[in-house]
């Protein structure tokens, strides 16, 4: 139990470096400084931009539950007791992992102020790429046990969260 209080910690550490961190600055300074946004209703670019800023923490904010119900999944549903269940857990994560960009796709389509220059679908694409960027990396990092090869490329990333379970969980 503590182990999972501890990924899913990590995964919130992680959701914090990301949002607050430089992949949402450097988004922000492209729609400032590469694409004119001037919005379709007349909403100045600075207001836009702070719309922007909304819905990539609303959209991080659906990553991270989607993280969080992968977690509780590999912990409480694939248990290692029961090795033949644990075989449908890469579908799961698949299965998860499109509910989110889904609802991420959605929610920022019908939330984002249209613009003239694209900037909607620009601003989408951004909050796909920081919706993967939080579920993959912290599934790949920081899966639970019983379904740490699960995520598609956990492999190449599982020694990593190796080294972040050594470093703050002692038995």
């Amino acid at each position: 139990m503590t182990r999972f209080f501890l990924s899913v910690g990590f995964a919130f550490v992680l959701f914090l470096v990301t949002f607050f961190g430089l992949v949402t600055m450097i988004e922000f300074w492209l729609l400032e400084n590469w694409f004119e946004v001037e919005s379709l209703t007349g909403i100045k670019q600075k207001e836009w931009l702070n719309n922007f800023s909304n819905m990539a923490l609303y959209s991080s904010l659906i990553a991270l539950a989607a993280t969080f119900f992968w977690h509780i999944f590999g912990y409480f549903f694939y248990r290692i007791k029961s090795w033949q269940i644990a075989g449908s857990s890469r579908l799961t994560w698949g299965l998860i992992f499109v509910v989110m960009l889904i609802g991420v796709l959605v929610f920022g389509w019908l939330w984002t102020t249209p613009t003239q220059d694209e900037g909607k679908l620009v601003a989408c694409g951004f909050y796909l790429l920081n919706a993967i960027f939080i579920y993959c990396v912290s599934s790949w990092v920081l899966s639970p046990a019983t379904v740490k090869y699960a995520p598609i490329g956990a492999g190449l990333f599982a020694p990593i969260g190796n080294i972040f379970m050594r470093l703050f969980y002692r038995n």
